[in-house]
């Protein structure tokens, strides 16, 4: 039986930097880790077996939900539904919660 899909929100500015974020971290982990991931440039997600990371502007927060937010503040807790969560400060620790994530560790 497969494991849930774990869903981060990372917090950007602007639609230009929500892309080139998700560039980045698809870039990265395609050359420098043994990950196999997903580019979606129109959404600004890359996507693993085990993780879906999203880059989204404030704006667009009414009503999200997801396992890790990134970078929200306070609002980060209703996006997580009160649960707790694994705080994720960069993309260093962004990049090793993934490859932990889909080592199954």
């Amino acid at each position: 039986m497969g494991r849930r899909l774990k869903t981060i929100y990372v917090k950007v500015y602007s639609a230009q930097k929500a892309t080139e974020y998700a560039k980045n971290l698809y870039e990265i982990l395609m050359d420098c880790t043994p990950v196999i991931a997903d580019l979606c440039l129109k959404k600004a997600e890359v996507r693993t077996e085990t993780v879906l990371v999203k880059y989204i502007s404030n704006k667009r927060t009414d009503g999200m939900r997801c396992d890790i937010p990134c970078g929200f503040g306070e609002l980060g807790k209703i996006m997580a539904d009160m649960k707790t969560y694994k705080e994720i400060n960069d993309g260093k620790e962004l990049v090793d919660f993934i490859i932990k994530e889909e080592s199954g560790k």
